[in-house]
């Protein structure tokens, strides 16, 4: 059973918050972090790698109910969360640690098992700002690969839910690839064998990218 996420944006380790529908900052409920220029609100305008160049919106499979232990390897794997060791200190604007950690989560041994994995959806009612999980998803790993949190760094380190440097990640049934809804309103279906920076830069609202109309 699929969802449909919130573009959280881009590798949180690169730039946080750097989606279309990501959290504001409040006091009630507090935060887990401190408050960042790039978070909510803005409009349309904010959107200035252009609207047919970001995502808005993306499938996302639903978690399972009571938490089941998935190997990595397993059919359910994209439903679970995974933890991982990697440096998750966030608005680093380092795209050479983002690749590190992305490598450290794509190479997790078959034998790694799921944590929480009813997470995906959960409390979808309620909202939970702070719980990437349940509402979003973040441009880190491409599409259908797992989804990856870290016990290192900064922003509440070691949080299933999301946290800061989560890769909570775009997922479908379909065969190679996930329906994404672009800020301009297009659908397109983005393949699971898209470059991971052109990701990255369709999950970024203002990150000045440039991308290729054939590199997805």
């Amino acid at each position: 059973m699929t969802s449909y996420h919130g573009n959280h944006g881009g590798p949180g380790i690169i730039k946080n918050w750097s989606g279309t529908i990501v959290q504001n900052y409040t006091s009630n409920p507090a935060a887990w972090w401190g408050a960042d220029s790039n978070m909510a609100y803005f409009g349309f305008e904010s959107i200035t790698d252009g609207t047919s160049n970001t995502a808005l919106i993306s499938e996302k499979l639903l978690g399972i109910a009571g938490s089941a232990s998935i190997p990595a390897t397993g059919v359910a794997a994209k439903r679970g969360f995974f933890l991982a060791s990697y440096d998750g200190a966030y608005n680093t604007g380092d795209g050479t640690k983002a690749q590190t950690a992305l490598g450290i989560c794509k190479s997790l041994p078959g034998t790694t098992t799921t944590t929480n994995t009813y997470l995906s959806g959960a409390h979808y009612s309620l909202s939970y700002p702070w719980h990437t999980s349940n509402v979003a998803y973040v441009h880190f790993n491409t599409p259908n690969g797992l989804s990856c949190y870290t016990s290192q760094g900064d922003g509440n380190p070691g949080n299933p839910w999301g946290g800061t440097s989560a890769m909570i990640t775009a997922t479908s049934n379909h065969s190679g690839g996930v329906n994404v809804c672009l800020a301009d309103g297009s659908v397109k279906f983005i393949k699971d064998s898209i470059a991971a920076t052109t990701w990255w830069a369709l999950g970024s609202r203002n990150g000045g990218e440039i991308i290729s109309a054939d590199a997805y």
